[in-house]
């Protein structure tokens, strides 16, 4: 029996089974996934608030200039790629969610259910490009979709559930 399918004729009632619920998880809707970027953004802004104090300090003891030296676009740029994997490694981990995301219970997985692998999540992360350069509409997506899919979701083959993966 498919999720929402009445367990018997007459009865008023849906009956719900682990199974069922495995065969369609419930997706995860736009506020409760702003929540969890929120959660994101915060564990990225202490670890890239402490990276950036150390390497300015490091570059400043090693005669450098913390201002305007080329090092400080390395820096830069090695805190982007630090942000993408973050994203891009915990999507494709056991958890299949950042630490936001598994803050509320959601995870991310392909369309058919199962893990995304690293190159999946990867694509995934840089496709959120797309969803920022068309204002925000790409996330907003997520509230008009039947999936609750944003564009980077659609283009990466991706979607968020509510649950623990495998169950």
């Amino acid at each position: 029996m498919r999720l929402g399918q009445q367990a018997a004729p007459g009865i008023g009632r849906f009956r719900v089974t682990p199974a069922d619920a495995a065969l369609d998880p419930p997706y995860a809707g736009f506020w409760i996934r702003v929540a969890a970027y929120l959660v994101d953004i915060l564990v990225l802004f202490v670890f890239s608030s402490v990276y950036m104090f150390i390497g300015l300090v490091a570059i400043d003891l090693f005669g450098g200039d913390p201002v305007r030296g080329p090092e400080r676009g390395i820096l830069q740029i090695v805190l982007t790629a630090l942000c993408a994997s973050y994203f891009a490694i915990f999507h494709s981990s056991s958890w299949q969610a950042t630490v936001g995301k598994k803050c509320f219970g959601l995870y991310v997985a392909r369309r058919d259910g199962s893990q995304a692998g690293l190159v999946r999540c990867v694509m995934r992360y840089f496709a959120t490009g797309v969803s920022t350069l068309t204002l925000g509409i790409g996330y907003l997506a997520v509230a008009f979709t039947a999936e609750k899919t944003a564009f980077h979701d659609m283009l990466a083959g991706t979607r968020v559930y509510r649950g623990i993966p495998g169950e």
